[in-house]
C-alpha cells in the first residue's frame, strides 16, 4: 500500500480530551474531520489546500460546533475484533441485535473495530421495533459499501418493511423509502440524493429524519441535507430493527448490503441540519461541478457550457450546447434550486408575472421543461433574491416593495415532488428606504439567511434572521463599520475558508479584489476585520462574479476581459485570502449576454 502523508497541524487541540472521525463533509474527494468533546461538543474541521512533498501540508478550518444529541438506541458495533457477529450491545438502551454467519467484526478501518456484512446474508438483527414509524423518528449509521444496491437499515412489518435505507447501484445515489401499506408489493415514497453521492470504498455518514406532521423525509449526508421526500399514508412497522437487509414478504428477507457499518443509532425524534454549503448551486447538470449558463446576445437562447474540471487540475470547460429558445420576453433571471429535488431551476419575470422552469437535466444534457407561473403583481417587489428564509427546507422569494421602504416574504409552498407553487405573502418589516444594495447570507453561521445593506452614512449594517417556520422576521441592525463607499461592488463569500461568509468586493476603479473577514462568533454578534487587498488586475474586467469552479471547496473569482473568460482560482487559507493565477476558459464569451448564476444581491 502506498499513500502520501500530510501535515495539517503543528499543533492541533493539544491536551484535548476528542474523539475522532473522517469523512468527506463537502463530496469534493478530500476526506474532512470530526471531533466529539466535553458536553458532545462536535465540529467539523475542513481539509483544503493540500500540497504534495514528504510529507505534504495542508490546512484544517474549524466549522461551527454543534450539540451531539443523545440517541434513544446506539450500536457502535464494535463489541468484538474477530469471528461471526453474534450479539451487537445497545449502549444507550438495552434492545440489542443478534447477527449470523454473514456478518463478521473487522478491525484495521476508521472504525476499529466494525462489522463486515457479505452481501448474501448477513444481517443484524432486534427481537423489537427501534422506533415508531408512525410518528416522528431519526436513524443514523456511517457505510462504507464494497458494492451498491443493498438495504442498509430496515425495521420489519408483517409483509413488508416499514422503511429502507439503501444505494441505488444504477446512479449511485443515496435512498431512503416508506411504503404506504404493509403489503408485499407496496407503493414506494422515495427521498433520492444527487447521483454519484454514494461512492465505493468510502466512509459516509447517513442521517435520516421523517417528520409525520408534514409528512416529509429526509436525507442528510455527512451532516447536511442533501434529499427529501413525501410520505403521509403512515403505518406502524412492529418488528425488528434490522441492518443488512429488509422484509421483502412475510416470511423473506432480501437487498443484501455489502460493506462495512458501524455506530448506528435511533432517535424517536426529528433532527434538523442545514442546508449544504459549497454545493454549486451553478452545478446544472449535476455532476458536482459549477457550469456557465447564459442567454444569447439577442437573449433568445439559453446556453450551457459545461465546467470540465478535474479534481487538482487547472480549470477547463466542454463545448456549449443550446439549451433551448423563447427567452426573449424573460426578465430578471436567476438560478435556485426552487422546487427542491436538489437541481437547480431558472427563475424569472414575464411582465409582473414571475415564473420557474424546472431542471430536468442528466449528465452531460441540460434540460429544462414548461414554466410554472408563481403568480402575479410580482412589479410591487422589484428587487428579489431566493433563500429558505423560515428555515422550512424550501427556497422562499424575498424581495422588497417598490418604494424600497418595505421588507416582504414570499414563501414557497411546492409539495415534495409536486409543482411549484408560492404561499401568500406577508411583510417582514418596514423602514428600509435609506438602505442600499442589500445581499443575503448567513453572517452568525446559525443556519438562516441574514440581510445585509447599507445606510445612506456608508455604514454596512446585518439584521439577524429570527424566523420559525411560517413567520419570518429579523433582528435590529447591526453595524459593521463605515467607508463602505471604498467598494461599490460587493457579495458573499467565505473566501478564506475559515466556515464563515466574509464580503468580497472591488474596488472604485474595479482594478483591486478586496476581502473584509467575518469575525462572528458562531450564533454570535455581527462583526468583522480588518479589510485586505487580495489582488489587483481587474480594472477592464466585466461580468466578474465569485463561485467555486475548479471544485476545491473554495469559491474562485471569474471575469471576462474583451471576448475572454478568465478564472482566478482561490489560493487561500483560513486568514489569509489570496488568489493564484488567472486560467483562461476560451474565447468567444461575447455571444453571451446575460449570465445566471446564484443571486446573493437584491
Amino acid at each position: 500500500m502506498t499513500y502520501q502523508p500530510y501535515v495539517l497541524s503543528a499543533a492541533w487541540n493539544v491536551g484535548a480530551n476528542l474523539t475522532l472521525r473522517a469523512a468527506d463533509a463537502d463530496n469534493n474527494g478530500t476526506p474532512d474531520l470530526w471531533t466529539t468533546g466535553t458536553g458532545g461538543a462536535v465540529t467539523l474541521w475542513k481539509v483544503t489546500t493540500l500540497t504534495v512533498g514528504v510529507p505534504g501540508n495542508g490546512t484544517l478550518a474549524a466549522q461551527p460546533t454543534q450539540s451531539l444529541i443523545t440517541s434513544d438506541h446506539s450500536w457502535q458495533l464494535n463489541d468484538a475484533d474477530s469471528g461471526a457477529v453474534g450479539t451487537a450491545r445497545d449502549t444507550a438502551g438495552t434492545l440489542h441485535a443478534t447477527g449470523n454467519a454473514g456478518v463478521t467484526w473487522n478491525t484495521g478501518d476508521m472504525f476499529d473495530p466494525d462489522t463486515v456484512f457479505n452481501g448474501t446474508s448477513g444481517t443484524l438483527t432486534t427481537p423489537t421495533p427501534a422506533v415508531n414509524t408512525n410518528a416522528d423518528f431519526s436513524l443514523s449509521v456511517w457505510v462504507k459499501p464494497t458494492a451498491l444496491g443493498g438495504t442498509i437499515l430496515s425495521q420489519d412489518g408483517t409483509n413488508t418493511t416499514g422503511f429502507r435505507l439503501y444505494t441505488d447501484a444504477a446512479d449511485k445515489s443515496w435512498r431512503f423509502a416508506m411504503p404506504r401499506t404493509d403489503v408485499a408489493a407496496p407503493v414506494w415514497d422515495v427521498a433520492i440524493s444527487a447521483a454519484n453521492t454514494a461512492r465505493l470504498g468510502v466512509w459516509t455518514h447517513v442521517t435520516v429524519t421523517y417528520q409525520k406532521s408534514v409528512g416529509t423525509m429526509w436525507i442528510m449526508l455527512n451532516g447536511v441535507r442533501s434529499a427529501h421526500g413525501a410520505h403521509s399514508s403512515t403505518w406502524s412497522a412492529g418488528g425488528g430493527f434490522r441492518r443488512g437487509s429488509h422484509r421483502t414478504g412475510a416470511s423473506s428477507h432480501g437487498e443484501w448490503f455489502a460493506g462495512e457499518l458501524a455506530a448506528a443509532q435511533t432517535w424517536s425524534r426529528t433532527l434538523t441540519f442545514s442546508r449544504a454549503r459549497n454545493l454549486p448551486v451553478e452545478d446544472f447538470d449535476g455532476d458536482g461541478r459549477s457550469d456557465i449558463l447564459g442567454f444569447s446576445t439577442s437573449h433568445t437562447e439559453l446556453w450551457w457550457t459545461p465546467n470540465t474540471t478535474v479534481a487538482g487540475q487547472p480549470p477547463s470547460r466542454g463545448v456549449s450546447k443550446r439549451i433551448s429558445a423563447g427567452w426573449s420576453d424573460i426578465t430578471d433571471p436567476f438560478v435556485t434550486d426552487y422546487d427542491g429535488d436538489g437541481k437547480s431551476d431558472v427563475v424569472g419575470r414575464v411582465d409582473d408575472e414571475l415564473w420557474t422552469w424546472s431542471n430536468a437535466s442528466a449528465t452531460g444534457t441540460p434540460i429544462v421543461v414548461a414554466a410554472d407561473k408563481l403568480g402575479v403583481n410580482w412589479d410591487s417587489l422589484p428587487r428579489i433574491a431566493p433563500a429558505d428564509f423560515d428555515g422550512d427546507g424550501r427556497t422562499d422569494i424575498v424581495g422588497y416593495s417598490s418604494n424600497n421602504d418595505e421588507l416582504w416574504w414570499v414563501p414557497n409552498a411546492t409539495p415534495v415532488g409536486g409543482m411549484p407553487q408560492r404561499g401568500t405573502s406577508k411583510k417582514v418589516s418596514s423602514g428600509w428606504g435609506g438602505i442600499t444594495k442589500q445581499m443575503i447570507a448567513d453572517f452568525n453561521s446559525d443556519g438562516k439567511p441574514d440581510i445585509l445593506g447599507r445606510g445612506s452614512n456608508n455604514v454596512m449594517y446585518v439584521w439577524l434572521n429570527t424566523s420559525t417556520v411560517g413567520n419570518p422576521s429579523v433582528g435590529p441592525l447591526v453595524a459593521l463599520g463605515t467607508a463602505w463607499d471604498t467598494l461599490p461592488t460587493t457579495t458573499t463569500a467565505d473566501f478564506d475558508g475559515d466556515g464563515r461568509e466574509d464580503i468580497v468586493g472591488f474596488s472604485i476603479s474595479g482594478d483591486k479584489f478586496w476581502w473584509v473577514p467575518n469575525t462572528t462568533p458562531a450564533s454570535g454578534t455581527p462583526s468583522r476585520g480588518t479589510s485586505k487587498e487580495v489582488a489587483a488586475g481587474f480594472a477592464t474586467a466585466t461580468d466578474k462574479r465569485v463561485i467555486d469552479y475548479d471544485g476545491d471547496g473554495r469559491p474562485d473569482v471569474l471575469a471576462q476581459i474583451g471576448d475572454e473568460l478568465w478564472v482566478w482560482p482561490n489560493t487561500s487559507t483560513p486568514g489569509n485570502p489570496s488568489v493564484g493565477p488567472k486560467v483562461s476558459l476560451g474565447l468567444a464569451w461575447n455571444t453571451i449576454g446575460d449570465f445566471l448564476t446564484e443571486r446573493r444581491a437584491f
